[in-house]
């Protein structure tokens, strides 16, 4: 065995001066999600425990309770921040996942939001996402009953262990009236 080795050896030197020059190969940069992506990330990654509020309103006129589960975790690279929901509460069972990620061109935050309760099944979020102070906000419109609907969410009071979701709502795009506010516990 050790002898075949050997007659090798000046076959693989021969092979190796003809091959031409080595080719260096430079890997691109990784992307990096923006500040206000990494901020996201590291306030909301993790597993919660979710109570839920829900307050008379035209879709719950006797309001009702809720409870359920959330995971937050960064994708690949921490470009994104993925977001996967599950609850029963007063409209039954509901599961949705999001993902929200550093639109550069725009930029700000975007989010393409999935669930089960939408006939496109996933649509990509209309919603203006920033930071205003320690909070992170979620502002849009949308038709409903022939009006339009100012809606606001706040992802509110962002500890180690726990934080506060609120919804709410307007026909006026001022005097807000929440009718779901989520309370999340991190699962130790």
């Amino acid at each position: 065995m050790f002898r075949k080795i050997l007659l090798l050896l000046p076959l693989l030197a021969v092979s190796a001066a003809t091959a031409g020059p080595a080719t260096t190969v430079v890997a691109a940069p990784e992307p990096e999600g923006s500040p206000e992506l990494q901020r996201a990330i590291a306030a909301l990654s993790g597993s919660w425990t979710i109570r839920e509020e829900f307050l008379p309103s035209a879709m719950y006129p006797k309001g009702g309770l809720g409870h359920g589960t959330e995971v937050w975790r960064a994708g690949p690279g921490n470009i994104t921040l993925v977001y996967e929901y599950h609850s029963t509460n007063p409209s039954g069972e509901m599961w949705a996942t999001a993902v929200l990620w550093w639109d550069a061109d725009e930029g700000k935050l975007r989010e393409l939001w999935c669930t089960g309760r939408s006939q496109k099944g996933c649509v990509v979020s209309t919603a203006d996402i920033r930071w205003e102070g320690n909070e992170l906000v979620f502002t849009d419109s949308y038709e409903g009953n022939g009006q339009r609907i100012f809606s606001r969410e706040v992802w509110s009071r962002m500890e180690p262990d726990a934080h506060t979701m609120t919804i709410s709502e307007s026909t006026t795009n001022d005097d807000f009236k929440p009718w779901i506010v989520s309370h999340a516990v991190r699962v130790r």
